[in-house]
């Protein structure tokens, strides 16, 4: 899996290869099992678990009992803005190139959040000139919550500004989130002019 060797990648780095695969094989078995006490989920949500939320997790979880809490946190951290958001970002400039592309980014966004049980979810604006949408409920918050690390959700914040904040044909704004104790994450995204 791609996932696992940027990730092993990633641990090598911080720690050696040799803890490197042991922390990952610990993770592997952490992420089993939050996988199957997340029964109460529907498909699409345990999907969404699997492949971005639970893996992040788990591997906090493992981390904590080697490393303490803040490293832990830094480490997840560090893996997700280095790593995982800097290739989405690097994706997401890349589609930039194409004519017409905050249309397709809109309407790809719209679509996703109408179609999603991940989220509860307002679109607010939804027009040429950008989309704006509140998330009152949250799979990443709940997911975070539940697994008794509400704090890391914070990660996958930020992770949203990496990701969305180097684009130049849009412009990304966010005032707060649910980890931050707000009602709502708002998203915003207009067309730069």
């Amino acid at each position: 899996m791609k996932q696992e060797k940027e990730l092993l990648a990633f641990l090598s780095g911080e720690y050696g290869s040799k803890q490197a695969d042991e922390i990952l094989k610990k993770t592997d078995l952490k992420l089993k099992d939050l996988l199957e006490r997340a029964k109460d989920k529907s498909a699409s949500q345990i999907r969404v678990l699997g492949d971005t939320i639970l893996p992040r997790i788990a591997l906090y979880q493992i981390l904590l009992t080697r490393k303490g809490e803040a490293e832990a946190f830094e480490t997840v951290r560090k893996y997700m803005l280095e790593v995982v958001s800097a290739k989405m970002q690097k994706r997401y400039k890349a589609l930039e190139k194409i004519p017409g592309f905050f249309w397709v980014f809109r309407q790809g966004m719209a679509q996703v959040l109408k179609r999603s049980d991940a989220w509860q979810t307002a679109i607010i604006q939804n027009d040429r000139n950008g989309i704006v949408y509140h998330i009152s409920r949250c799979l990443w918050f709940d997911a975070c919550k539940e697994n008794g690390c509400p704090h890391l959700c914070r990660v996958f914040c930020e992770s949203d500004n990496i990701i969305y904040g180097g684009l130049r044909k849009v412009q990304f704004a966010r005032n707060g989130t649910l980890v931050q104790g707000k009602p709502c994450c708002d998203f915003s995204f207009e067309k730069n002019k």
